[in-house]
């Protein structure tokens, strides 16, 4: 960690919490002013030193007594000036008409909207700190291996990289072999029935990227670091993969995935494991939104989920805490411990010691208790990455292997919130939370193809997707969280990233929102906003900074619950772009000329790496992904599993 920050930027950084937060701050077991600051602080000391030095000049440029424009005339020390004149400072900055900075300013607001709300605006999200909850029914526990003291050394048959969805499903299977099985990952087994508040859940479950950037247009990516993935910290949605996908892989591969016995039986074999099933409309707020779609002519279907028994307790990201949700903890991670395979939790893969056409050794950094790493080798005769679209192709090209596809053809379903503001307490009800789809256009044209499904609106979640305008609104705002509601507009895109290695060895993700997906975006909002203005909606947010419009009025305020007369809709060039969901990097092809591993899932040019997960997708799966991870994970693991594949390379 970097040392504490100067005196002056200490003070500009409280003056621009105290702008965001003054009026919200401290109140309903909220922290304080400087306690956000302090967290913060913290954060900074933490960043790569590019993101870091920018922040540090933000701050400078704040805490220069000339350093900001005083809208009576003049120039002034940011925190000399009057809170109206901050508040207004902090839009123009956010939009970029102050100075130079939008893009740290977006990501000190984003830190402070979430550190300020995330602490428990509802019980079930506790108080701040990992608060396990117990869960409802009895379930297996998992135990994880350990090291002797001072162990660097470790060997296996089979080491899968990567305890996602597609890895425990792999190292289930394989274990069936009969030969021995290391799961390892960089994140922690979280027990089934434990569920961490939504502030300590972000750090320990997640993994965000851009999250703090100098660019401010960056895609806010957030992927799963805890065995079983995006499996316990997704929202319970099973969407099938769609025919025309299938089509589209087949184009692109020579495959038929549609009309293959074996990967029909594996699409059956995981939707029967994960117990998916159809959902129903038992929330007021989804009733709501499929009346409205019927008078609007909007398409709306029930989805399927994995959350049979669901409590309701909208925790889904955080750990489910009653168990319902069948993730990998409750099914392939207790078949894969049942038959023996050793779970090695904190451990990162970093390279593969790479030896003419086969891998010899993986090179990895082991986390101990206390959280200090140590490196150890990984001795194993095969091996299959499954670290995701981010961290698999990371590896590969750390260990010096070369593909003109590699870390290219990133998709992230580039993603918008849509908040709105209703009169009565409609978001919560009973069962599972993304109960129904819209989904618009089924053909190919990927200009056009996007999804409208519910949001979680988590009290964290909702302060970051609000506008901020003045630090009274936001504070009524949070206060009246539960009569808020999102939608989430996603789109299909069409690759637009890429993941390369950084001067330093670390993982840099580049991505371009493509104006085909920005168009996609702009009518899904649009389709959005009246649809929930159709359900009763007082007021629809745009999912953006841009908010010149009535930027001084505060919207009119009935029962301190805030109700605004017309949409703050504007620019799509602003929107606040998220993303949960990486795919494409290591893309499957039936020739290194057309992708990285063939249709076993091994890498092309060497004979004991195999890949499987989201980075093998030929494209974009433009839908909820989780069974199409685990459906073609199960059906590489039986083409690996029929592989002759050498032994003698240990």
């Amino acid at each position: 960690m970097s040392s504490p920050l100067p005196a002056n930027c200490r003070a500009a950084l409280e003056a621009f919490c105290e702008t965001l937060a003054g009026d919200a701050a401290g109140r309903a077991g909220r922290p304080t002013v400087p306690e956000v600051a302090d967290r913060i602080e913290r954060r900074i000391g933490k960043l790569v030193p590019q993101v870091h030095v920018e922040t540090i000049r933000f701050l400078k440029r704040l805490a220069r007594p000339g350093g900001v424009f005083r809208f009576g005339g003049g120039w002034s020390r940011f925190a000399r000036l009057h809170h109206t004149e901050r508040e207004m400072v902090v839009r123009r900055v956010l939009t970029g008409q102050q100075f130079k900075g939008a893009g740290i300013a977006r990501s000190l607001c984003r830190q402070v909207l979430f550190l300020l709300a995330a602490n428990g605006q509802r019980p079930t999200f506790g108080a701040d700190g990992p608060e396990p909850t117990e869960a409802t029914r009895d379930e297996p526990g998992l135990r994880v291996a350990t090291l002797k003291s001072g162990q660097t050394k470790l060997a296996c048959d089979w080491l899968v990289a990567g305890a996602g969805p597609a890895g425990c499903i792999m190292a289930a299977e394989l274990a069936e072999t009969g030969q021995s099985v290391l799961l390892v990952d960089r994140g922690q087994l979280l027990p089934v029935g434990r569920s961490l508040d939504e502030a300590a859940a972000s750090g320990q479950l997640l993994e965000t990227w851009n999250g703090w950037s100098t660019q401010p247009d960056a895609v806010v990516v957030t992927n799963a670091r805890t065995f079983g993935g995006g499996s316990v910290v997704n929202w319970g949605t099973c969407l099938d993969p769609p025919e025309w996908l299938l089509a589209d892989w087949r184009q692109r591969t020579g495959f038929d995935f549609v009309r293959n016995d074996g990967f029909r039986h594996s699409h059956f074999a995981v939707r029967r494991r994960l117990e998916v099933a159809a959902s129903e409309l038992t929330c007021p707020f989804d009733q709501q939104m499929g009346r409205a779609a019927k008078e609007l002519g909007l398409p709306f279907r029930l989805t399927w989920n994995n959350v049979a028994g669901c409590q309701s307790c909208c925790n889904c990201q955080s750990g489910c805490p009653s168990g319902a949700k069948r993730d990998m903890r409750r099914t392939w991670l207790v078949d894969a411990e049942r038959l023996g395979v050793f779970l090695l939790p904190g451990c990162e893969i970093t390279k593969l010691e790479l030896s003419g056409r086969t891998a010899r050794l993986a090179r990895a950094m082991l986390a101990d208790e206390e959280g200090q790493p140590r490196a150890v080798e990984i001795r194993f005769r095969n091996v299959v990455l499954a670290g995701g679209a981010l961290h698999t192709p990371s590896i590969l090209l750390r260990s010096g292997f070369v593909s003109p596809h590699l870390g290219r053809h990133l998709s992230l379903h580039p993603s918008v919130i849509v908040p709105a503001v209703f009169r009565e307490i409609l978001p919560g009800g009973i069962g599972p939370l993304q109960a129904w789809v819209s989904q618009f256009s089924e053909s190919a044209s990927l200009a056009t193809r996007y999804m409208i499904e519910r949001s979680l609106f988590s009290p964290g979640l909702a302060a970051m997707s609000l506008p901020f305008r003045s630090s009274r609104e936001l504070a009524v705002m949070i206060d009246t969280h539960p009569f808020w509601a999102g939608l989430l507009v996603l789109a299909r895109d069409g690759g637009d990233g890429e993941v390369r290695i950084g001067k330093r060895g670390e993982t840099v993700l580049e991505y371009w929102t493509s104006p085909q997906s920005l168009a996609a975006l702009e009518e899904g909002v649009a389709v959005a906003a009246e649809w929930l203005t159709k359900a009763g909606a007082e007021a629809v947010y745009g999912p953006n900074w841009d908010f010149r419009q009535r930027a001084n009025r505060p919207p009119p305020v009935w029962d301190g619950h805030p109700v605004a007369a017309e949409k703050s809709l504007t620019s799509r060039e602003a929107f606040k772009v998220i993303s949960a969901h990486q795919m494409g990097t290591c893309r499957m092809g039936d020739s290194p000329q057309s992708g990285v591993v063939d249709l076993t899932g091994r890498v092309f040019g060497l004979e004991n790496v195999f890949v499987a997960d989201a980075s093998v997708f030929p494209s974009a799966s433009g839908v909820n992904p989780l069974l199409t991870v685990c459906a073609l994970a199960h059906f590489l693991a039986q083409q690996i599993k029929g592989l002759a594949v050498p032994r003698a390379f240990v």
